[in-house]
């Protein structure tokens, strides 16, 4: 089945920067039906990707501590049994709910094994090691608890101060960061971009301190903002705007990365799917991000295009009408 498609005209809530650049928009109507299961494995998309960061990372501490990776295998057991149950909902929630446990058992094994002498050099990598590890297990606890939040409530709606929108966004690519090791640096402030940098521009419209947003939304703008990243060589901008403006809720997130080739937009939104010209990039996912961001569109009766052109970037619009059943406050 190949999904629906039409070119869409452009309105009010498009980012016009982005669109300048990369041409008519193409709305995504329907893509081929998933199983129950894949659709679970979707919506816990960020535990999958945060768990491959984490067996990465132990696998990297093992080496520079100069031990066999056996000595974290109570950790990448948790690591298997999580990744094994994120296609059955039930099991997926109650390993959620056994996460705090397991990070406390995966920080004292560091802790104990941390404590080997080590040459300066091995001492200073082994720090970095371990920093960023403890960063992974933060954002694995989050993700956790937004998961079992979503598992609870999947329609709720979240009033957030942008003040806190921001932060969140910014500690996600601090992350991102930090997981590169120097190969490229992150800035908010283009005046501040290095050559290897990437200016992300953090956005949210004329809607002054606080938005309105299906609190799965969220997890969309981080999963598009990692793609945009991936696809994007150092040097680049990505774009991350929300906007309440018009009514719902719009979400905008564009690159000045390789771009999609045009034959492939039709398909690129399947399960699984990824463009002809991407091979080459390691993913940590399984080429869901498109996917998840399609179908929780859809969850909210909201509205999906994409806007590419080859060498010059990519540009994915929500736009998520004003349908908030059940609002609650967050600043977290």
């Amino acid at each position: 089945m190949v999904p629906s498609l039409l070119p869409a005209a452009v309105d009010a809530d498009a980012s016009p920067d982005s669109l300048s650049r990369l041409g008519a928009e193409t709305e995504v109507l329907s893509i081929p039906p998933l199983s129950e299961s894949d659709e679970t494995l979707l919506d816990a998309h960020s535990l999958l990707n945060g768990l491959n960061a984490l067996v990465g990372e132990l696998g990297l501490l093992a080496g520079t501590l100069g031990r066999d990776e056996s000595v974290f295998q109570a950790a990448f057991d948790v690591c298997d049994r999580m990744v094994r149950c994120l296609r059955e909902r039930a099991e997926c929630v109650v390993e959620a709910e056994r996460f705090d446990a397991y990070r406390n058992t995966i920080l004292t094994t560091i802790e104990i094994e941390s404590r080997r002498p080590l040459a300066p050099a091995a001492a200073v990598e082994a720090a970095r090691s371990i920093a960023t590890i403890r960063q992974v297990l933060e954002v694995l606890k989050l993700r956790s608890a937004e998961y079992l939040a979503h598992a609870r409530a999947p329609g709720l709606w979240v009033r957030l101060p942008a003040s806190v929108l921001r932060e969140q966004l910014a500690e996600f690519f601090r992350v991102v960061e930090s997981r590169a090791r120097g190969r490229y640096g992150i800035v908010f402030d283009q005046a501040l971009q290095g050559a290897r940098d990437y200016f992300v521009d953090l956005r949210f419209g004329r809607d002054g301190g606080t938005l309105a947003l299906p609190d799965a939304l969220r997890d969309v703008a981080r999963d598009l903002a990692a793609n945009a990243r991936k696809f994007t060589a150092p040097g680049g901008t990505i774009t991350v705007e929300f906007s309440n403006r018009g009514g719902g809720v719009t979400l905008v997130v564009a690159d000045t990365g390789r771009g999609i080739p045009a034959g492939d937009i039709p398909g690129v939104v399947h399960f699984g799917a990824r463009g002809a010209n991407v091979f080459d990039v390691a993913a940590l996912g399984g080429g869901f991000g498109l996917t998840k961001a399609f179908l929780t569109t859809k969850r909210f009766g909201g509205r999906f295009w994409i806007a590419s052109r080859l060498g010059v970037g990519t540009c994915v619009r929500i736009k998520i009408p004003e349908n908030m059943p059940r609002v609650e406050s967050a600043n977290a």
